[in-house]
This record gives C-alpha cells, structure tokens and sequence, in this order.
C-alpha cells in the first residue's frame, strides 16, 4: 500500500509540473512600405524575476556595437484581459515590466536597420534587417526582445508577410510556427522571404544543401551559385567526410551599394 501511495504522489506530482516555458513570437511584415515588423510575443506567464525585457546590444559574429533597443518604439505589455501591464524603460536596450506574472502579451514596433539612419553605430548589413516592398532579410537579433530569464527557451517564429511571398529558413516549421530550441538558435537562423526568390538544391555526402536567393531583376540565380559552390562543398564533404549537421540553407541577398559599407 505504501509503494502504492508513493506511486500516485509521484504521479501527481509529474502532473503538476508545467510546461516548458515558450516564446511564442508573431511577426508581421505585411506593410514592407513602412520598413518596419510589427512583433508580438505571447507568453503563459513570466516568473516574478523575469521583470526585464531585453533587446539585443550584439550578436555572435557582428564584433560590433548593434543597440537594437534603439530601433523598438511603442512597446506595451498587457494581461489576459487585455489590460496594461506598466512598463519603463530602463535602458537602450532594456525595458522593465510591471507586474510580470501578470503579462501574456508584449507588443512593439521595429525599424529595419538597412532603412532607418542612426548617429553611431551603424549595423553591419548582413547583420540586420531589410523590409522592403518586394523581399524582407530577418535576422532574429535584430527583431526579437525577450525576457532575460528565458534567453534559454523554446521559441516559436510565425510570419504573416504579403501574399505570394515564400519563405527560406534553415529553421524547421511546425504547427506553431517555425521551431528554435533558444533565442540562441533563433539567432543563428535567418530568414529571407520575398516574391521572386531562386532556390537550387544539392547533396552533399548526404546531407541536403540548399541555397536562395533574392537578385534585384532576378540577375543572380540559385542554380549559377550552386554551380559556382559545388567544388568548395564537395571538397569540404571530401575532407570531412560527412558533414557535421543535417542540413544547410545558405540565404543571399544581393542588393544596391550603399556608400561606405561592404555589400
């Protein structure tokens, strides 16, 4: 009876235990004209510690000073009523959140950095975002805040972007959106969605690589860079034998030199 009691309270106990927490992002660009995302992440609640909502000073690889806090405006949390949740900002790049077992909705604007000038710190091209009627560059960074206790949660993408636009991602696609397994991995995975994409695919010692393109009058295509790629990668699947991951995406965009900046 005992062993039949431990049983059950052991049971009860796995019952209670949460969900792992999620970020669960949406975000929409159906309005390239603006330059600008409209992102909402929801959450079930936020720990009484998770209080501030951090936005990205840089990102691994930039070497750079980025402060995407600069690009937010408009940020506002409220409850599952629809109610205000207080927020003030407490830095560039930090805001503090009122209340925070309260919040299931965190609600801002951002501006591309390819469109939006700033005094210092300029964001290195391929390490922002680029909205623009035709195609749109997302790098995760440059997008999405989070609360500074759950850098280390799953995190759920969706996009709503204009119709006829295709999406390209090295991220997996699920029911809710596609899949990161943190805001780490959200960052190390761009997205490049647009109208008139050009996508190729290759093998290589097994592993599918895939490439995408967006080319202003459609001058560059998959299929001349997968050609031009082929020997690298089959040299590189050669040497390693198979390669390290089970899949690759490489995203281009090719677009107009701005003055001052590699292109």
């Amino acid at each position: 009876m005992r062993h039949l009691v431990r049983a059950a309270l052991a049971l009860g106990f796995l019952w209670s235990v949460p969900a792992a927490a999620q970020l669960r992002y949406t975000v929409d660009v159906r309005d390239p004209s603006s330059h600008s995302a409209r992102v909402t992440l929801r959450v079930d609640s936020l720990a009484a510690a998770d209080s501030v909502f951090q936005f990205a000073a840089t990102a691994p690889g930039t070497y750079q000073t980025m402060n995407i806090g600069r690009f937010v405006r408009a940020l506002r949390a409220t409850d599952a009523r629809g109610r205000v949740v207080p927020t003030r900002r407490l830095s560039v790049n930090a805001w503090v959140v009122g209340e925070p077992r309260r919040v299931r909705t965190i609600t801002y604007r951002v501006l591309d950095t390819w469109n939006t000038p700033v005094d210092s710190f300029p964001v290195y091209p391929m390490a922002g975002t680029a909205i623009m009627p035709d195609h749109a560059l997302l790098n995760a960074h440059a997008l999405l805040g989070f609360p500074r206790g759950m850098q280390g949660s799953r995190v759920a993408v969706k996009l709503r972007h204009p119709e006829g636009w295709t999406v390209e991602t090295p991220l997996r696609e699920g029911p809710d959106g596609y899949q990161a397994d943190s805001y780490d991995h959200a960052v190390d995975s761009p997205f490049l969605l647009g109208r008139s994409l050009s996508t190729a695919e290759m093998d290589v010692t097994g592993v599918p690589v895939r490439i995408a393109v967006y080319s202003p009058g459609q001058r560059v295509s998959a299929t001349q860079l997968r050609e031009a790629m082929r020997g690298t990668l089959l040299a590189a699947g050669r040497f390693l034998g198979r390669l390290p991951v089970d899949r690759y995406v490489f995203l281009f965009r090719f677009a107009p030199e701005k003055e001052g900046q590699a292109m």
